[in-house]
C-alpha cells in the first residue's frame, strides 16, 4: 500500500466519515434507551443531537470540531455506563483499580485520569461521585459544542419543534483544546468567531466565564448574571450577528480546502497553556512560507499534507513540542515561536504524519 496515495487516503477519509455518522446515531441510540434516565437527568438534548447530524454535511464528519465532538459523546456514555456500573458493584476497590489502569491506558490525552483520580493512585472512596461530576462536565461542554457546529441550527430546532425557549449553561473562558479565546464564540466550521464587546466580556471575567444561551426560534442572547444581551437574530434565512465577526485567518489556500491559522496557545515557565491570545500577522506568513516551501521541494507530499491538515495553531511555548489529537484529526498545535523557519516545515510535516497515521489506523 503507498503511503503517499492520495486517492487512497481520500478513499479511507470518506470510510472514516461514514463510521463517525453511524457511531454518533448509535450513541443516540444508547442515550434514548438503555440510558435514557441518567440523559435525561444531565439534561442532555440527545433530539437535537440527531437534528444536528442530519444538518451536518457529508465532508464535514471527517473535520477535526465535528470528530473532535461525537468522540466526547462517545466518552460520556462510556462513563455513563461506568456509573451504572459502579452503582451495582460489589467489590469497589478492585472496579477503582481497573479502572484507573483503563483510564491510563486509553485517556492519556484527556484530563479524565485526574478527574476521576486526583491523587495520581487509585481511589474508591468518592469514585462514584467523580464519575457523576464528570459526566456532568462532559454534558454541559458537549451540550455547549453542539451549539456551535451549524451556524443558525438552535434556532431552527426551537422552530421546527415549537420550542419557545432553550436555555442551555456555556463556559466562555479559554478553551485550550480547540484553543478558543475568551468572550469569543467560534461558529461553524471555517475557522470565524465572534466576539464579545468590551462590556460584556468584563461581565463574563466577573462570572469567571459562565454565562447561559437563551435560544428562541428567531433569536439567541447571552445572559450573564441578570443582564440580557442579543447574540444573533434570524431573520428569513439570513443571520444577523450583534457581535464582531472574526472572520477565518487563511495561511495558505489548496484546492479543497483553505487551511487556517486560529489563536495562539500561551505556555507558562511551568509548561503548562495559560492562555489562548490573538496570532501575529508574522506568524501566519511564516506558517503560509512553511506551506509553500513544502508544495514547492515535495509536491507529493503537499497533496497528503493538503487532504489531512486544515487548521494549525500556534504555540507560544519554550521547550513545549508541537502536537496533535487523535479526536481532532487535521488540527495540529505547532511551535512557532521556539523554533526556525526549517523546524516549521518539519513540525508541518511530522504532525500531519500523525494524522496520517491515524486514519491509516
Amino acid at each position: 500500500m503507498p503511503l503517499l496515495d492520495v486517492s487512497m487516503l481520500a478513499r479511507l477519509q470518506e470510510e472514516f466519515r461514514l463510521s463517525m455518522k453511524r457511531l454518533l446515531g448509535d450513541l443516540c441510540l444508547d442515550l434514548e434507551g438503555q440510558y435514557a434516565e441518567v440523559s435525561k437527568s444531565l439534561a442532555l438534548p440527545v433530539a437535537y443531537f440527531r437534528f444536528l447530524g442530519q444538518a451536518l454535511e457529508r465532508d464535514a464528519y471527517a473535520h477535526w470540531k465535528v470528530v473532535g465532538w461525537i468522540e466526547a459523546v462517545n466518552d460520556l456514555v462510556y462513563f455513563i455506563d461506568l456509573l451504572k456500573q459502579i452503582q451495582e458493584e460489589r467489590s469497589p476497590r478492585e472496579f477503582a483499580a481497573q479502572l484507573f489502569a483503563e483510564c491510563e491506558e486509553k485517556f492519556f490525552e484527556n484530563s479524565y485520569l485526574d478527574d476521576l483520580f486526583p491523587r495520581g493512585l487509585s481511589q474508591a472512596s468518592g469514585l462514584e461521585r467523580r464519575l457523576n461530576e464528570l459526566c456532568a462536565r462532559l454534558a454541559q461542554e458537549l451540550t455547549q459544542e453542539s451549539l456551535c457546529l451549524v451556524p443558525g441550527l438552535p434556532m431552527l430546532w426551537c422552530a421546527s419543534r415549537k420550542i419557545p425557549s432553550w436555555d442551555v449553561e456555556i463556559q466562555l473562558g479559554h478553551n485550550v483544546e480547540r484553543a478558543e479565546q475568551s468572550g469569543s464564540i467560534a461558529i461553524g466550521l471555517e475557522g470565524a468567531t465572534y466576539e464579545a464587546p468590551p462590556s460584556v466580556k468584563r461581565a463574563l471575567k466577573k462570572s469567571s466565564g459562565q454565562a447561559a444561551m437563551l435560544i428562541q426560534p428567531r433569536a439567541l442572547a447571552l445572559k450573564i448574571g441578570r443582564t440580557v444581551t442579543p447574540l444573533c437574530e434570524r431573520k428569513g434565512d439570513l443571520l444577523e450577528w450583534g457581535w464582531m465577526l472574526r472572520p477565518p485567518v487563511v495561511a495558505a489556500e489548496t484546492c479543497s480546502v483553505a487551511v487556517t491559522v486560529g489563536p495562539t496557545l500561551a505556555y507558562g515557565k511551568d509548561r503548562q497553556p495559560q492562555s489562548v491570545v490573538a496570532t501575529s500577522a508574522h506568524q501566519v506568513a511564516r506558517i503560509g512560507q512553511a506551506w509553500t516551501i513544502v508544495k514547492e521541494a515535495w509536491p507529493g507530499g503537499q497533496e497528503v499534507l493538503a487532504l489531512l491538515t486544515s487548521r494549525i495553531i500556534p504555540l507560544k511555548a519554550k521547550g513545549v513540542v508541537s502536537f496533535s489529537y487523535r479526536h481532532r484529526p487535521g488540527l495540529s498545535f505547532i511551535n512557532c515561536f521556539d523554533r526556525d523557519n526549517l523546524d516549521l516545515v518539519d513540525d508541518l510535516i511530522h504532525e500531519n504524519s500523525h494524522h496520517h497515521l491515524n486514519l491509516l489506523l
